[in-house]
């Protein structure tokens, strides 16, 4: 078993998973060499599918995505981080993204070819969490891209 890390990249106060494998606009060293790793077993079509889903999941259960903490956040010009705090605290972020991700036909499809995934959050200003892809010894190489079929 093997694991592949592909880490989320800074996007305002959240953070998403890049959805294009050949330019994830990564700074550092270590997110390229985890989208090359990750391209042997997942081709472009799956990771934008997976990515997109993700960053849904981020946006509708993130702390930093809901308007009325945000509003308690900036309302009180950032002296009082409880509102912050108390989310984190109260609602299960990573176990409410991690289900939804776990719905998308994309993760069955994954699953089926031995790649298990558990998205982790972004957790602080210098942690901005990612897609903890669990390879099985067994995991296949990607399958091509298909082409879709155009009608002119």
């Amino acid at each position: 078993m093997g694991h592949v890390f592909v880490p989320s990249k800074k996007s305002g106060f959240s953070a998403r998973l890049p959805t294009d494998m050949d330019k994830p606009g990564y700074w550092f060293q270590d997110g390229k060499d985890a989208m090359v790793a990750i391209k042997q077993y997942v081709n472009k079509q799956e990771w934008k599918e997976l990515a997109l889903g993700a960053n849904t999941a981020q946006s509708t259960h993130a702390a930093t995505e809901n308007r009325l903490i945000m509003c308690l956040l900036f309302g009180t010009c950032g002296i009082c981080f409880c509102p912050l705090m108390c989310y984190g605290c109260f609602v299960d972020v990573e176990g409410k993204m991690n289900a939804d991700i776990e719905k998308l036909p994309i993760t069955h499809k994954l699953k089926e070819r031995g790649i298990s995934l558990h998205f982790v959050p972004k957790t602080s200003k210098f942690d901005m969490g990612g897609m903890d892809c669990t390879l099985s010894a067994q995991t296949p190489p990607a399958p091509p891209v298909q082409e879709m079929d155009r009608a002119f």
